[in-house]
């Protein structure tokens, strides 16, 4: 099936994978086509001829949607060839809102539209219901409705138009040359050949997959929490929608470098501290972090995604008195930050990870840190990452 876009803009490629197709004794050979791909009626007409060679079966795209922006003169017109070459099998392919029988503007449309196509004889399949992603969710979610909570028992390959990921009967490329499953990533085409990923491909192989198969969407929910990854529902309409936003998730956090900061990266330190901190003046905050960066008894850590820095965490050795720990040096964790649209990817986690480690390496056996009394997202970040707490104390002051 060649579709996407509109594949016949690149006549000479889709017809030449039909014919590929066709010489591995592929039986059905389909494009999803809207049928404007041209103005030039030679054009067209010599596409059509292409097209019956190889004996495609074609699916002409006619609703609602597609012809706010294609003329139905046009899409006639491509269907008439068809019909008159009578080498293809072609069936009208609408896009419906609701359904067949929906009671609403644009699947009425969607109904003159196709009575114009069944007046001259042409058959219409069922078509398929516009999912709520994209720029559907956008612009048409007032026709959508989502559940209370998305269906954690969900199954790989239940969703229409899927396989199970360990069948992998359809395979994606992608522009820049990924080969995808679904929504997951096997291979890149810049550095392999297909058939060399296609015979690599083991689903059991890849934790992440493997925890989908065998648990369905709440196995692989359990597996990114366990790597720190948190997703949210809202915004969700489906457990495909969830399974998406957690395989993005992963992947970000898998292109991300946690590093130790040095005096070359002073700059992006101080800019993420400041996040961090904002009541404090860069002057102050340079003074503040100078240590971390030329003494033995402090370090900064940073998380970069894509040469950005986007995440920071300062610890120091503490050799006085810290609440609730033993006597000797005590790693501490003095302040963490991620930017907003990196939550929820395990980069905190990461980044404390390297504190820890960090500490560790100076003779500690124990690690702290505090936060605001009311900040309840801090402590529940602490409470996962295996702290417990030891106290709380109150602060006071009164002017002299």
């Amino acid at each position: 099936m060649c579709f996407g876009g509109e594949p016949l803009l690149w006549p000479e490629d889709t017809v030449a994978l039909l014919r590929e197709a066709r010489a591995a004794g592929i039986p059905r050979r389909q494009v999803i086509t809207n049928g404007y791909f041209s103005r030039d009626p030679a054009r067209v007409a010599q596409v059509v001829g292409w097209l019956g060679e190889v004996g495609a079966e074609v699916l002409l795209s006619a609703d609602a949607f597609h012809q706010r922006r294609i003329p139905l003169s046009a899409a006639l017109d491509f269907a008439r060839r068809l019909a008159a070459d009578g080498r293809c099998r072609l069936r009208i392919h609408p896009a419906w809102l609701q359904g067949p029988q929906g009671q609403n503007e644009w699947d009425e449309e969607t109904r003159r539209v196709l009575a114009t196509f069944v007046a001259e004889g042409f058959a219409v399949s069922s078509g398929n219901q516009i999912a709520p992603a994209g720029s559907a969710a956008r612009h048409l979610g007032r026709y959508f409705s989502r559940p209370a909570a998305l269906d954690d028992s969900f199954r790989c390959g239940q969703a229409p138009y899927t396989t199970p990921l360990d069948r992998g009967e359809t395979l994606s490329v992608l522009p820049d040359g990924t080969v995808a499953l679904c929504a997951f990533s096997i291979g890149d085409l810049r550095s392999q050949g297909i058939d060399e990923i296609v015979d690599g491909y083991d689903p059991f192989a890849r934790p992440d997959i493997a925890a989908l198969l065998q648990g369905g969407v709440a196995g692989y929910r359990a597996y990114a929490g366990e790597r720190g990854i948190e997703v949210g529902e809202e915004g969700l309409y489906t457990p495909c929608d969830l399974c998406r936003r957690l395989t993005e998730k992963c992947r970000l956090q898998e292109g991300a470098e946690v590093r130790q900061a040095g005096p070359a990266d002073r700059a992006a330190a101080l800019a993420l501290a400041g996040k961090l901190w904002p009541g404090s003046g860069a002057e102050e905050l340079a003074e503040d972090l100078a240590p971390c960066f030329f003494g033995p008894d402090g370090a900064i850590f940073l998380a970069w995604q894509a040469g950005r820095p986007v995440g920071y965490a300062q610890c120091q050795l503490r050799r006085d008195y810290v609440e609730g720990a033993r006597p000797g040096p005590v790693g501490y964790l003095e302040g963490i930050y991620l930017e907003p649209d990196c939550r929820g990817q395990g980069l905190s986690r990461r980044l404390l990870e390297r504190c820890e480690a960090w500490a560790r390496g100076r003779g500690c056996r124990q690690f702290a840190s505090d936060c605001d009394f009311g900040n309840a997202a801090s402590q529940s970040f602490h409470r996962r990452a295996g702290f417990r707490e030891v106290g709380r104390i109150v602060c006071f002051l009164k002017e002299l």
